[in-house]
């Protein structure tokens, strides 16, 4: 079985773009130094202006080609190992009796307050009862603003919580990607909780729903980063899609997020991020080099009939693979595309919302071919 490749670096005292990556080259990680860039440009589309005021790695392969692979289910007793390193003292968790036929992995503990599991596509654990105590939080801010949280393109210093840093959660992390054989960079996202901002999002979602049980005897103690952590196969990104449909399949949303506080992980999962029985459909050819890509790019906008008041302009473009999966079969297969990935923000403003937020939208140029690739977008900010 073939893995995809992570690193972390605990080196890195700030929130930047110097994320390392990594290249599997027969079974061994090779470092390669990742290369950021600033585009900018402007692109005329048959009259609507489109600005290119982006960020891009330059240290990507030369050549590539399109892949198939099965997803890869990790047995009772690896989530038991994963759980020995990730979450000490949780590997003897019960194991939960599933139909006859399901070849999931599913283990709690008595209270079923903890769980980990594995399924096809994905590999978990958490401590349930705490972590869902800050999803109404998070609910909330997504329309009242948060304490911190940074996308990668945005270079700023993560804030240092009460009981620990930035750092100690990810060398808190490092433990489990080094016992999977991940190899991975710096988080692409990033939220910082403190006390005073779980105590605000839960007393706004209890003035809004008085009936429902909110946390708010919050301490220093919950304070917590939430991570998203991206995955490279080949030397190249995994995209998180987030639930886009493309040619008929869906867009996987493709790699890892995380929540840490001082004392523990509260949720570790990955998802779609690693594979088996991989095979090429195509002999490798070479990459098209960016300034074509945004040629292709430029053209295609140009076939648009636009209804957008206000201006696109992309902060973020990445050679990335484009997951795709066919759910409907047994083996939850999926296809692998190269992409070059131009990212923009679509913002809206609702009643209920205090600050304008964003949609992160995706548009996909086909890292070989150049041809525009159509799909239907998600909601994923």
């Amino acid at each position: 079985m073939k893995k995809c490749i992570l690193r972390l670096s605990c080196l890195l005292l700030f929130f930047t773009l110097c994320s390392p990556l990594f290249i599997l080259s027969e079974g061994r990680a090779e470092w390669i130094a990742a290369e950021w860039k600033a585009v900018k440009k402007t692109l005329d589309c048959d009259g609507y202006i489109v600005n290119i005021d982006a960020v891009t790695n330059i240290a990507i392969p030369t050549e590539c080609n399109e892949w198939t692979a099965e997803a890869y289910l990790y047995s009772e007793d690896e989530v038991r190992r994963l759980l020995a390193v990730g979450s000490p003292g949780d590997e003897t968790l019960k194991k939960q009796k599933l139909p006859s036929g399901n070849r999931a992995v599913a283990l709690f503990n008595d209270e079923r307050k903890i769980h980990a599991g594995s399924e096809l596509g994905n590999l978990s654990f958490a401590h349930y009862e705490d972590s869902k105590s800050y999803s109404r939080a998070r609910v909330k801010a997504y329309s009242t603003g948060y304490y911190f949280r940074c996308h990668e393109q945005e270079q700023l210093s993560v804030p240092i919580l009460a009981r620990f840093d930035y750092q100690t959660a990810l060398s808190r992390i490092e433990p489990v990607f080094r016992h999977l054989n991940y190899v991975v960079g710096e988080p692409s996202y990033v939220e910082a909780w403190n006390v005073e901002t779980l105590m605000e999002k839960s007393k706004e979602w209890l003035e809004q729903f008085p009936d429902h049980l909110v946390k708010l005897d919050w301490t220093e103690d919950d304070e917590l980063y939430y991570l998203e952590i991206p995955v490279y196969y080949q030397g190249i990104r995994l995209h998180r899609g987030d639930r886009d449909v493309c040619r008929g399949l869906r867009v996987c949303d493709a790699g890892i997020c995380c929540e840490i506080s001082p004392e523990r992980i509260l949720v570790f999962r990955a998802t779609d991020c690693f594979f088996q029985n991989e095979k090429a459909r195509s002999a490798p050819q070479p990459i098209l080099p960016l300034d074509e890509a945004i040629e292709r790019y430029g053209q295609h906008l140009s076939s648009m009939i636009w209804d957008s008041t206000e201006p696109i302009v992309v902060d973020k473009i990445l050679l990335e693979w484009l997951v795709l999966t066919d759910t409907t079969r047994k083996s939850h297969s999926y296809q692998m595309i190269p992409v070059w990935c131009f990212y923009y923000k679509e913002y809206y403003k609702e009643d209920y919302i205090k600050f304008r937020n964003f949609w992160y939208h995706t548009d996909y140029i086909h890292a070989i071919t150049g041809e525009y690739i159509p799909h239907t977008f998600g909601q994923g900010e």
